[in-house]
């Protein structure tokens, strides 16, 4: 079990690394540095190019990701009591990693469209979310033979931590979504927007302050949160990543967006919705 749990360690690693060299890619503009796919440049082994080579190494953490998380599928379901532990989580994450792969090449031809990166990292997030669950089923092994009931009543606080961890999911998207539109400067000032404290909601603009508004929403989700569950160690964890997350989206407008804090900015959002997951999962496992 010791060996099963390392693995799904690393690979909840890697795929973390995935996600936050995808805003090294995004950030550098080297998402078009193999303009081809699956090839790069039409060669296995590209030239020698700042661009080509950042985005090379994203196709070949990529690949590694994937033949890990193929691997380790085969592993789970050669033992029966992992099969019936995480064997339907195992085939949902192979789901998942072959939707990814096509995505892959969807964002490539089409040269980046935004709402093609923005699905692209929504599935990398969930094949995230479903990894990182698993490891929490093997983590607390005698607690996941309960299989838990979904008829159980629910805490206030499960249910809090469980919609945090939605709003943050769609907030994620949606900056995603202003990366790739180019719209992160199109409120150039903080706290208001264009000089107005609600300007006009149209195009990138409203794009841009309709994401400040869900960073918003996420930290006044997250405040309710830690006044029901302050004792908890993740819940203060979540709550210095969420005030420094805001600090690094203020940063972001008024220093112009510099690569280290758009990169940063990503990464600490990825380590959110983690530490959400352990949260929603510790709570409602207290609820049964």
């Amino acid at each position: 079990m010791k060996k099963l749990s390392r693995t799904l360690f690393l690979l909840v690693a890697l795929t973390y690394l995935l996600i936050v060299w995808g805003a090294v890619v995004r950030s550098s503009g080297s998402g078009l540095g193999c303009p081809d796919w699956p090839l790069c440049h039409g060669q296995i082994i590209p030239p020698f190019r700042k661009d080509v080579l950042i985005e090379y190494t994203h196709r070949l953490l990529a690949s590694l990701v994937g033949f890990l998380t193929l691997g380790f599928a085969i592993l789970v379901w050669l033992k029966k009591e992992l099969r019936i532990l995480i064997g339907k989580w195992c085939g949902v994450a192979l789901a998942l990693l072959f939707v990814q792969v096509g995505l892959g090449g969807v964002t490539v031809k089409t040269e980046l469209h935004p709402y093609v990166v923005a699905t692209h990292l929504g599935v990398a997030l969930v094949f995230l979310a479903v990894i990182f669950y698993m490891t929490l089923l093997v983590r607390s092994w005698t607690s996941a033979h309960q299989h838990i009931s979904t008829s159980v009543q629910k805490s206030i606080w499960y249910r809090l931590s469980h919609y945090t961890l939605t709003v943050l999911f769609l907030q994620m998207i949606l900056g995603s979504l202003v990366a790739a539109s180019n719209a992160g400067l199109a409120c150039p000032d903080f706290p208001t927007c264009q000089g107005a404290w609600i300007p006009q909601l149209t195009g990138l603009v409203g794009l841009h302050f309709l994401h400040r508004v869900g960073a918003l929403l996420v930290l006044f989700m997250v405040c309710l949160l830690v006044v029901g569950k302050w004792g908890r160690g993740a819940v203060r964890f979540i709550f210095l990543l969420a005030v420094f997350q805001i600090l690094l989206g203020i940063g972001n407008v008024l220093w112009g967006l510099p690569l280290w804090m758009r990169i940063t900015h990503l990464g600490v959002a990825v380590l959110l919705f983690l530490a959400l997951m352990v949260s929603t999962y510790e709570l409602r496992r207290e609820s049964q």
